[in-house]
């Protein structure tokens, strides 16, 4: 939606996204040379060396292990549809509402609209958890925006000048598990109101309401 113009001219929405193997320990190796190794904690001195080719090649393994190991901790509920954001509610999960956003330039400035004054998709928490099962679009390229509501449709402005323009809300993405499935959190309270996630690049966007 909002993402493309924007990135370039107002810079990048706040985002943390969590790194493909959470808690796997990457070791530190030394740069001597050929001769390089690495020491394992807890063994002696003479026992605690492994050759540098050999950790390498554990390295691969032990990541691979980690995965499988990872995916299946996961035992929560899935999204049906990839692609799209689904508000949790416990084990339940509410779909937000698919939508494309209608562009008007105005000089400096550009307005999006969305026909409609309220999400179908509701949630009561003021900092929502979305999961997300990625296919062909990145939750890490996702940005929050709040939505104002005016007349028949909710609007979001972006301008270089004034300073009502859509500032991004900061969300942090989680990997759940290997199979590409992910955790979007709301890193801030959000009032009552509508809010859009958006891809970067596109005028799609996923709308829900807080209550």
């Amino acid at each position: 939606m909002f993402s493309l113009p924007f990135h370039s001219r107002w810079g990048q929405p706040f985002r943390a996204a969590a790194g493909l193997l959470p808690g796997v320990p990457v070791p530190a190796v030394s740069a001597r040379s050929e001769a390089a190794e690495v020491r394992v904690q807890g063994l002696p001195p003479h026992r605690s060396k492994i050759p540098l080719m050999m950790t390498r090649r554990l390295l691969p393994i032990a990541l691979f292990l980690s995965a499988a190991a990872y995916a299946q901790k996961y035992d929560g509920p899935r999204p049906p549809k990839p692609d799209v954001p689904y508000l949790k509610h416990a084990e339940t999960l509410v779909a937000t509402d698919v939508a494309e956003a209608k562009e008007e330039k105005r000089k400096d400035d550009i307005l999006y609209t969305i026909d409609g004054v309220s999400s179908s998709a509701k949630t009561p928490l003021s900092s929502p958890i979305l999961l997300f099962q990625m296919q062909k679009v990145s939750p890490e390229k996702l940005s929050l925006y709040k939505l104002d509501v005016k007349n028949d449709h909710r609007e979001i402005l972006f301008s270089p000048k004034k300073k009502q323009s859509a500032v991004p809300i900061r969300i942090q993405v989680t990997r759940l598990s290997s199979d590409n499935l992910f955790k979007i959190e709301v890193d801030e309270s959000l009032q009552n109101g509508e809010y859009s996630l958006s891809p970067e690049g596109s005028n799609q966007v996923f709308c829900f309401q807080v209550y």
